[in-house]
């Protein structure tokens, strides 16, 4: 394609203008210096507009440098950004209707060659428009067609295998279709629902002639109806109250469900309607793959048969899968928490405290139900000739047993693993609540409940003499619990990581930096040609921080400890280039040097 501009025209009328000026100024019988200045003055004011227009058109239509270009520019639509351009022909096609032919070889990113189809409208002065109705990627072997057997029936009435309809179909139609169903479930109360694609096929593709719904939209016009077989691949899970629904739930949706290795596989019809958009050069489709009428109906038996059954499946859930013998007495203990120690069992943020059980019972077999709200560890030991025969803990935060053999059975429900037999914790208010649980865990009342003081010690059973003997088990040990990359607790984890470099003792300079800081920023916002002069006053210091509780300088990247609550709060200041920490502060305040900000419950008081 020859393009020419406007702009060309400047130099050649200045240049007949020159060559002619001789004879057209002893046409008219003029000469002398002005006559020549306006002269000029005459040729660049006919010149100036050509110039400054800048207009191109173009000699011909098109030729394979603008074929090429064209090729590519198409390659940026969103749907075809993926290939990129290996060699292409041209040839016209319909000279009256000013249609070209272009079949392009294109490559995408793991190397897979496709035909690319193209009929662009070239004409004269304006050049050539290709518009995303008018371009077909089809794979070698599924329908190759000569440039010469192009027509324009290939576009108005589209391949239903098309790559850019698989593609749409793909990635706006079937993938969106999950992320909706799964945020769906999520909604519900106690229903949680996953979802991962490893495969996605369609096949089979056919022209059919089923309409989904009429298109009201009337630059849209219906290119051809399809249908095509759906593969899927993947790992998908609906649970409702801790009941795995997946296989029923999809299968009442899709024609097939295999479960197989784990994984499912769902095949499944899929119709769709293509439609060309002939006002914005568009392609629309309309799809349906999966009965939804059918499906809520189903998830609606579903749900309510498992609402009829919901206490009868949360009783099994929560009790112990072995017998018990029928002598056996419960006992409970615990508190809101034990004696507080210095390390960290979970994220909440939270000190874990720690209960010392001893359990006396050489008569008769024993069941334990502990309980407590903060994080805790039981410690548990027993006389001789006691037999424990499973131990039950509960509380908002995590619980870990230690002491007991593997033999013994343990269950665990709390809050934060939100186990469906719910949570609870021992204290003076609680207590109506413990036989209930009881009868529902063990279909037994509890025989004796112990509330422990502070320094977290339980006795339960029969009296025990000072020297009595008391027996554990290594099978469960903290360590197996623990993780290592969370720093101690309260002022402990300071210390430690005070110790290793994570901080330094703040000073009164560090104070002043920050004092500085503020009064720079608060003049800059105010126009400090507006400051007024002050005797015997400072604004400085009226932003320095006048309560400082252990204050340290946070040098590197760092969690802050739980527990810093109280007396064992802190002062942070964040140096410039430092990450903010992880962690909770608590009842702790954190002076920012990256965005001058201040962070805690003494903001704004100090």
């Amino acid at each position: 394609m020859f393009v020419v501009t406007t702009s060309w025209i400047a130099p050649l009328i200045i240049s007949i203008g020159i060559l002619s000026r001789k004879y057209i100024l002893k046409r008219f019988n003029k000469d002398g210096v002005i006559i020549n200045i306006l002269y000029v003055v005459v040729l660049i004011l006919l010149v100036f507009p050509f110039y400054m227009w800048n207009y191109k058109f173009t000699i011909t239509s098109l030729d394979t440098k603008s074929a090429k270009a064209l090729v590519k520019k198409s390659l940026e639509f969103k749907t075809l950004n993926q290939y990129t351009l290996d060699t292409l022909m041209w040839k016209a096609y319909d000279q009256k209707k000013k249609l070209y032919n272009i079949k392009a070889s294109i490559v995408d990113k793991s190397d897979n060659r496709y035909y690319m189809y193209l009929q662009p409208k070239c004409e004269f002065f304006k050049g050539c428009k290709i518009e995303m109705d008018k371009i077909l990627v089809i794979e070698p072997g599924v329908k190759d067609i000569p440039i010469e057997g192009m027509n324009e029936a290939m576009f108005t009435h589209r391949a239903c295998g098309d790559k850019i309809i698989r593609d749409i179909l793909i990635k706006e139609k079937v993938e969106p279709f999950f992320k909706m169903l799964i945020e769906k479930w999520n909604s519900i109360k106690n229903s949680q629902a996953t979802y991962k694609i490893d495969s996605l096929k369609l096949n089979d593709f056919k022209a059919t002639n089923i309409r989904i719904k009429n298109v009201e939209n009337k630059s849209l016009k219906l290119s051809n109806s399809c249908q095509a077989n759906m593969d899927i691949k993947g790992n998908f899970s609906v649970i409702f109250k801790n009941r795995d629904l997946t296989k029923p739930i999809l299968s009442s949706m899709f024609d097939t469900v295999i479960s197989e290795a784990g994984k499912l596989e769902i095949k499944t019809k899929i119709y769709y309607n293509i439609y060309s958009d002939h006002e914005n050069g568009g392609i629309n489709l309309n799809t349906i793959f999966v009965d939804m009428k059918k499906m809520k109906k189903t998830a609606k038996h579903i749900l309510t048969k498992i609402k009829k059954d919901k206490n009868h499946t949360q009783n099994d859930n929560c009790k112990f899968k072995k017998e018990f013998p029928e002598d056996m007495i419960i006992y409970a203990g615990g508190a809101y928490g034990g004696h507080e120690n210095n390390i960290q069992i979970d994220s909440s943020g939270h000190q874990a405290t720690t209960f010392d059980v001893v359990v006396n019972s050489p008569k008769k077999p024993v069941v334990l139900l502990l309980a407590a709200y903060e994080p805790s560890i039981w410690n548990i030991k027993w006389t001789k000739d006691t037999t424990i025969e499973a131990i039950y803990t509960t509380g908002y935060y995590r619980q870990i047993v230690l002491g007991v053999p593997n033999s013994v059975p343990v269950k665990n429900s709390t809050y934060e693993n939100k186990n469906q037999c719910g949570y609870f914790y021992l204290s003076n208010s609680t207590l109506k609540d413990l036989n209930p649980l009881s009868q529902k865990i063990f279909a037994k009342s509890v025989q004796l409940a112990y509330l422990a003081k502070k320094d977290g010690k339980i006795r339960l059973g029969e009296p025990i003499a000072p020297d009595t003997k008391l027996y554990t088990s290594k099978d469960k040990v903290l360590s197996q619990y623990l993780d290592k990359s969370k720093p101690l607790a309260g002022q402990a984890g300071l210390r430690d990581l005070a110790r290793k470099g994570y901080l330094k003792a703040a000073t009164q300079a560090d104070l002043n930096r920050w004092a500085t800081l503020q009064e720079a920023r608060y003049k800059k916002a105010h126009n400090e040609t507006d400051m007024p002069q002050v005797i015997n006053g400072s604004l400085k210091k009226s932003f320095k921080p006048s309560f400082v509780l252990h204050g340290y300088r946070i040098l590197k990247k760092m969690t802050i400890p739980s527990g810093l609550y109280g007396g064992d709060a802190a002062t942070f200041f964040l140096e410039k280039g430092v990450p903010f920490p992880h962690g909770k502060l608590g009842h702790s305040t954190l002076y920012d040097f990256n965005t001058g900000k201040c962070y805690g419950i003494l903001c704004g008081h100090i």
